[in-house]
């Protein structure tokens, strides 16, 4: 015999007395995905299920994704994806920030923004990057500036990563470096010497870490406030 667990009602959505748009967690009220994801994919087209993997990914501990619900008629009108940065402690990456193309110009997007901002401060996060492209003068009015690039990812070796010996269970293994000399005492060439019983070993080395990545190049206008690269933007957030 089956049993289906009964599906809980969407938690009510919050009252703005000052307006009826308010700003929401998806994972808290994931009967928006959808919306979102046909919002999202009018800004920037890619295939459904990719889009909807992605907002499936949002959760509490991040990434979370933040819904503007216009309240009277339960609409996504509105998104936003917050990201932590690993490297950079208090600190995290806003992406994917949209507004619905008919109601762009209303003010929406400062609104969405300022909403945002106060739900940054409540997860105890206090720097705000992102990163544009030609929308530059928008997030200066808000109090971003230009600052160099972040990185989402995070890299490094620990102490064990540059070399991983494999040995079988009867193995001895004793290396040692020398400098042998020739006839006339000068060092000749540097060699290893090991001592092995029984079995076999096998010496693995990390290999090398991979060159810097080439100096970005420089950014050239090409049209009224568009820039040929993305500029990333920060802000330091403060507790009113």
């Amino acid at each position: 015999m089956l049993f289906f667990q009964p599906q809980l009602p969407p938690d009510p959505l919050p009252l703005d007395p000052e307006n009826p748009y308010v700003l929401v967690p998806l994972h808290q009220y994931p009967e928006f995905t959808f919306q979102c994801a046909t919002l999202l994919n009018i800004e920037w087209p890619r295939s459904r299920q990719a889009r909807l993997n992605s907002l499936w990914s949002c959760n509490k501990n991040f990434p979370v994704g933040m819904v503007l619900v216009q309240t009277d008629v339960k609409q996504a009108i509105g998104f936003c994806k917050i990201s932590l940065i690993p490297n950079v402690k208090g600190a995290c990456f806003v992406e994917s920030v949209v507004i619905q193309p008919e109601i762009r110009g209303k003010g929406l997007g400062s609104l969405l923004m300022k909403k945002l901002e106060g739900y940054i401060l409540s997860r105890k996060l206090h720097t705000v990057y992102l990163s544009t492209l030609g929308q530059e003068k928008f997030y200066e009015k808000l109090g971003y500036y230009e600052c160099e690039p972040v990185s989402l990812y995070s890299f490094g070796l620990n102490s064990n990563s540059t070399a991983h010996l494999l040995r079988s269970k009867n193995e001895s293994l004793e290396s040692s470096m020398s400098l042998p000399k020739a006839s006339n005492g000068k060092n000749v060439s540097a060699t290893r010497k090991v001592k092995r019983k029984k079995s076999a070993y096998l010496v693995f080395l990390a290999p090398p870490l991979p060159p810097p990545p080439p100096p970005p190049l420089p950014k050239k206008p090409i049209g009224k406030n568009v820039m040929n690269d993305k500029t990333y933007m920060k802000k330091e957030l403060r507790e009113c």
